[in-house]
């Protein structure tokens, strides 16, 4: 069914890559196929989409919790060499590493 829908949209399917997401709070178990030959396609809770990851309740939990941790990876280093790098150094580290970009925007 979803390889006829892929045709008539002049689009393909890589079946390793592809993951089903069910939406909602009581997410069903499908099971979608790309093509009748091949296994059914990978039901997940979870997916990452152009970097963004959400769930099944489109929430971003999943999301904030990689983000934090990655932060909390590079603060921690940074805590670790402060003996050896000068303040304005690891205030310049800090800021082009862990501050997203809209916040180092300078208005004046």
């Amino acid at each position: 069914m979803l390889q006829s829908w892929f045709k008539c949209n002049y689009l393909s399917v890589n079946e390793a890559k592809t993951k089903v997401l069910s939406l909602g709070d009581n997410p069903t178990q499908l099971q979608l196929f790309a093509d009748r030959t091949e296994p059914p396609l990978d039901l997940v809770k979870e997916l990452k989409l152009l970097g963004l990851t959400i769930d099944s309740s489109l929430t971003y939990k999943a999301h904030v919790k990689s983000v934090y941790d990655k932060v909390n990876a590079k603060v921690a280093a940074l805590r670790r060499v402060p003996k050896f790098i000068p303040a304005d150094v690891m205030i310049n580290i800090y800021k082009a590493f862990i501050l997203p970009p809209w916040n180092t925007v300078h208005l004046f």
